[in-house]
């Protein structure tokens, strides 16, 4: 009789499987030092082929479990790659990415259409502040780019002024598939410098330094405002802050220009409305922050570059302190400074006449 390791149940010699709880049942082998021996006293041993045959038993014994766990399996893949296929075509594909960004841009929502928005100088999404004070410097240049991008295909281009200004193109791969993004080209500045000017380098908000060689031009993404130029004129080395002016974008280029000047610097008195019969003296100009006692002031810089002005009279026997104006050094020797615009410096005119 053989027993059975795992019930106890005796079963004939001849049984391979036990009848109560089908365990496989082993098979003895007597050493020749057992013979003789008590059965109690023989050594049990189990072969290597009889241990394969229980687990490929034991396998069998429940098939149902195993093919839940197939079905399972696959599921899991097949959800996992549905939903990656999801991810992708809601966000990064082709189609998608055009229809979000101009539903976006028709709304108003700069700040989902951003999600979308990249360009060759920045090795990642723009800000919603970026995308903003693009389409306001556009809009300085007589196009209105929230109506070109709904009118033209972002798979073709948007143009204006001879330009391709965006369009939509690959950028990465999300696992093994292209992933779109909408591209703003740069603009490129043609620099007009007198021959003893070199320009070294080029900074600005938002993208990497430039070193200017002269072989190819410096760029800028259509959201910067001013720029930062590192030059050198007459053996001195400095950096002058020059405003971008898209005023003159043609084709996708901006002239800009950077020629030593002075200008000397006067009040226009005849646009503050004073009374002749009232005595009025400037008593200091302030430029940048710093004052200077003095009714005129001689500024020397480079065309383009802008300074914030303010002066402080005496009118009537009181003093009166205008707000900063930007002024803008231009070629040539005096500028009249127009401060008619400021009312609160009205205000305290019109208070010193009482």
């Amino acid at each position: 009789m053989k027993k059975c390791q795992y019930c106890g149940q005796m079963n004939d010699e001849t049984a391979q499987e036990c009848q109560v709880c089908g365990g496989l049942l082993e098979s003895l082998v007597l050493d020749d030092t057992d013979q003789g021996r008590p059965p109690k006293d023989r050594v049990q041993s189990q072969t290597r082929m009889d241990y394969h045959q229980q687990k490929l038993q034991s396998s069998r014994r429940n098939p149902k479990r195993l093919t839940w766990q197939l079905v399972l399996g696959i599921s899991l893949i097949v959800t996992s790659l549905v939903l990656l296929g999801c991810h992708y075509w809601f966000n990064d594909s082709k189609p998608m990415v055009s229809r979000h960004f101009q539903t976006a841009m028709r709304r108003g929502d700069y700040a989902g259409a951003a999600r979308f928005v990249t360009s060759p100088l920045v090795n990642r999404r723009w800000t919603e502040d970026e995308l903003s004070q693009c389409l306001a410097n556009y809009q300085a240049t007589g196009v209105d780019l929230v109506d070109e991008v709904q009118q033209q295909s972002l798979d073709e281009g948007v143009y204006a002024r001879e330009y391709c200004l965006l369009s939509l193109e690959r950028s990465g791969h999300f696992l093994f598939l292209p992933q779109y993004r909408v591209v703003f080209h740069p603009i490129k500045l043609d620099l007009l410098t007198p021959n003893q000017l070199s320009i070294l380098s080029l900074k600005t908000q938002g993208q990497a330094s430039q070193d200017f060689t002269g072989q190819a031009p410096l760029a800028i993404n259509p959201s910067v405002q001013e720029v930062r130029l590192t030059i050198r004129h007459q053996g001195h080395q400095e950096e002058v802050e020059v405003p971008i002016d898209y005023q003159q974008f043609n084709q996708g280029h901006i002239p800009l220009s950077l020629y030593p000047v002075e200008n000397r610097l006067l009040v226009d008195q005849r646009q503050l409305g004073l009374r002749p019969n009232f005595p009025f003296a400037i008593q200091s100009l302030t430029i940048d922050g710093k004052t200077y006692f003095q009714d005129e002031v001689i500024l020397a810089g480079y065309t383009g570059q802008v300074f914030q002005v303010s002066f402080m009279a005496e009118y009537n026997h009181q003093v009166v302190q205008s707000r900063p104006i930007e002024v803008t050094l231009v070629k040539g020797d005096q500028q009249t400074l127009d401060f008619s615009g400021d009312s609160a410096l009205k205000d305290q005119l019109l208070q010193a006449e009482k």
